[in-house]
């Protein structure tokens, strides 16, 4: 197996290489001569639709879609520089995929024809991308890639752009989850989806299965599919692929496992099994939090740190024994693999004192570790390099520099500043701004609140910007809400901020509905739906003359007794504020919960004395006790519950699940919700809060979505997400109902849930049924 080996082969997009072109050039086109037209044209107000339709950077992960940087994410460069690819997504409502598209412009030819050249189209009809984690070859010829067909597995492929010959060069029998290259070696790190497993033979169904790591998933479905262990491969040219390892706990969307370039070393992110005491020192409160539960033997924590693995001996060793922030993670080789700088890490406190130690509890460094000798140095101890405001982007090509990138918050694009790095004499030092050679070409994506996103080509030392492309023509013919940044104070005094969304049509003085999104918020991003795909749908609901609120939550006094009560008071805050703008009807508000979130609303419903007109609440919790039970034999998610709770939900303790518990008063609710669970695994954590509103004669309905995934991809599952929500809170906020007779079965069970509702509002509170005779 080679990975040049398909330059003989017959190039499968030859014949539609003209076509793909001509395709995008036509749209370029009509973004140029309609913009004169589309003012003289009646604009349509957003749907659900376009939400789903609208053109995406298609390789960024779910840190972006809550405002994080981009740069080395809009665009993969060549190692020479002179070429770039972009990675496009949108969803296809018609075939029910998501289409991809990789996109290519040569760096001396933007100028005067910034059109791209159309490289790839892939579609997915799973969950997963279709086109994913792009790397280059050091041949400036060849991109390497996840990813897959409808129907088809994900797997690492390669792209000969000269050619357009595309190869698929990993055939494992799974799922592979992410991957990386040597440079040098072209060898293949990747790791795969553990193979199915069943519970059940012979010898079980006679003995039956002795119960240790199984979920309650795993014995109802009979085969041990919730598992987070998964395998490392390494794949070479001569002697294909061999399992290396296998990883628990292993979160490959917060870091992959990154091979040297000469391919003898790969370092990867894992979970600890277990951890030194002084890992309680550190200040991080979400540390804090993790270090006072303790994994059990065979188990893992939810900690991690590096590991560093031999990729011939397969024999691993600690990086630096300290725990790392993943989405602040890091990994940059050198080029002789002789040492690897690291960010997001802290230093280890053993044989520390006084100031030192101190600011090593506080403090995440960037630090190079060299290799094979575990020594490490601190690159710099800059504030601002440690803060969130910088990222480590890697290795210039051609300086061997370190980059980052910083960024100014509140400003529009996307694309941050440059700060460098060199090392000289052993010492590393920041590099002025002002030397010529540091002045390279950047690919920046600009939006914010109110302006779609669009992509640019800067060149810093020309001083110059040139528009490479709007990703959503189509929505200059669409009318949208304007948003407005908004502060209010949450009932325990707290300063909240979100985005206020207006109806495209807002009249001065008119009280309009509203509906709160929550799970954050960032006035630097264009969302149409909301921070997720799941549940959201702001400029939709918008566009049907309602208010939308997206708030942001706090990480203060997560997983405390706190947290939820805190969180709830901002929904509560909300309304009010609203309320004294004279904006809305406070008898019509609506809250959508999604994931963390949903706890919070599901507590405003059975502990606010403020009435909720309708709420949605999608893979979330009542914080009840069979979500309790269900998490085994996850013993820190059980003890998470129990710090946020108070107590064990036993003895004298359960007096405090039953007083802080949404799920134990449950008999309070006097709101209608709508339930989403988007796989097999939510339904049992959503379970006791559908059975026992149903029990308890209140207006509930359940949705599942047994092949979704939490943040939903599905063009169709997002409908029945979405515009189910949309359609949701039309009906109970404003009576409306589509005429479409598709949707009659769904309004004939609303109406039923509304007659509930109408004799729940005529009726006392009644914690308990009738006893039956």
């Amino acid at each position: 197996m080679s990975f040049h080996s398909a330059r003989q082969r017959r190039p499968w997009l030859a014949r539609n290489k003209r076509s793909f072109v001509v395709l995008v050039m036509l749209c370029l086109l009509d973004c140029s001569f309609s913009i004169a037209a589309t003012d003289e044209r009646p604009k349509g107000h957003v749907t659900v639709e376009d939400a789903i339709r609208m053109t995406k950077l298609g390789n960024l992960d779910y840190s972006y879609e809550d405002g994080a940087f981009s740069s080395g994410e809009v665009a993969e460069f060549s190692p020479d520089g002179k070429k770039f690819v972009v990675i496009l997504r949108k969803g296809n409502l018609e075939a029910n995929t998501n289409d991809f598209s990789m996109l290519l412009w040569n760096t001396d030819k933007l100028s005067h024809s910034p059109a791209p050249e159309v490289l790839l189209t892939m579609s997915s009809s799973s969950n997963r991308p279709a086109i994913e984690h792009l790397t280059w070859l050091d041949d400036n010829e060849t991109v390497v890639f996840l990813g897959e067909h409808p129907g088809e597995l994900h797997q690492v492929y390669t792209l000969e752009i000269s050619t357009r010959t595309i190869q698929r060069i990993t055939n494992h029998p799974t799922n592979l989850l992410t991957y990386s290259v040597a440079a040098r070696t072209n060898e293949i790190a990747f790791v795969a989806e553990p193979p199915p497993e069943s519970l059940l033979d012979e010898t079980t169904r006679r003995e039956g299965v002795v119960v240790s790591t199984e979920t309650l998933v795993d014995l109802l479905s009979g085969k041990r599919e919730n598992s987070r262990d998964v395998r490392l491969f390494v794949q070479t040219e001569r002697n294909g692929s061999h399992a290396l390892t296998v990883i628990r706990r292993f979160n490959y969307q917060a870091a992959s496992p990154s091979l040297s370039p000469d391919g003898k070393y790969i370092l990867l992110l894992a979970n600890a099994a277990a951890f030194p005491s002084t890992w309680e020192e550190y200040s991080d409160q979400l540390i804090r939090r993790f270090t006072t539960s303790r994994p059990a033997p065979g188990r893992y924590s939810w900690l991690s740190r590096y590991t560093l693995l031999d990729t011939t001996t397969g024999v691993s060793r600690v990086l630096l024994d300290a725990p790392v922030k993943l989405w602040d993670a890091n990994i940059v080789w050198s080029r002789d693999s002789h040492s690897v700088t690291v960010a997001g890490a802290y230093l280890p406190l053993d044989g520390t004192k006084g100031d030192e130690r101190k600011t090593r509890q506080d403090k995440t460094f960037v630090v190079e570790v060299k290799i094979p000798s575990m020594e490490f140095s601190k690159v710099t101890e800059e504030e601002q390099i440690e803060s969130k405001n910088m990222k480590l982007l890697g290795r210039d090509p051609i300086t061997d520099r370190l980059v980052f990138e910083t960024r100014n918050s509140g400003h529009k694009s996307l694309h941050g500043q440059k700060v460098f790095f060199e090392k000289n004499g052993g010492v590393w030092r920041r590099v002025t701004a002002a030397d010529p050679s540091l002045t390279h070409l950047e690919i920046s994506m600009e939006q914010d609140m109110n302006t779609p996103p669009r992509i640019f080509a800067i060149d810093p030392s020309k001083h110059e910007q040139i528009l490479l492309l709007d990703l959503n023509p189509q929505f200059r013919d669409l009318k949208f809400a304007r948003v407005e940044e908004v502060h209010w104070k949450g009932l325990d005094g707290h300063t909240v901020k979100g985005g206020l969304y207006y109806p495209p049509d807002y009249l001065p003085g008119r009280k309009y509905p509203l509906v709160i999104q929550t799970h954050a918020w960032s006035s630097e991003m264009f969302w149409i739906d909301g921070p997720w795909t799941t549940a959201f749908a702001a400029q939709p609901l918008a566009a049907k003359g309602i208010l939308v609120l997206q708030a942001e939550e706090s990480l203060r006094d997560m997983g405390t007794p706190q947290e939820t009560p805190r969180e709830a008071s901002t929904l509560e805050g909300a309304i009010n504020y609203l309320d004294v703008r004279g904006l809305i009807d406070p008898k019509k508000v609506g809250i959508i919960g999604f994931s963390r979130t949903g706890q919070f609303v599901m507590y405003a419903l059975t502990h606010s004395g403020y009435e909720i007109a309708a709420a949605s609440i999608a893979d979330g919790s009542d914080l009840g006790y069979l979500l309790y039970i269900a998490a085994y034999p996850d013993e820190q998610e059980m003890q998470e519950m129990e710090r946020m709770l108070g107590a064990l939900p036993y003895g004298n303790g359960l007096k405090l699940w039953i007083e802080r518990s949404p799920g134990f008063n449950l008999d309070k609710v006097r709101t209608p919700v709508r339930i989403l669970a988007t796989n097999r695994l939510i339904p049992i954590y959503e379970w006791n809060m559908f059975v026992s509103l149903a029990r308890l004669d209140k207006a509930v309905e359940m949705i599942y979505l047994p092949d979704g995934t939490h943040v939903l991809e599905k063009p169709w599952e997002r409908i029945v997400s979405q515009l189910g929500n949309l359609d949701w809170f039309c009906f109970w906020l404003k009576g409306e109902e589509d005429p479409d007779p598709a949707k009659a079965d769904q309004y004939r069970r609303w109406r039923e849930l509304r007659k509930l509702q109408e004799q729940n509002a005529r009726q006392p509170q009644q914690a308990n049924p009738p006893p039956v005779h």
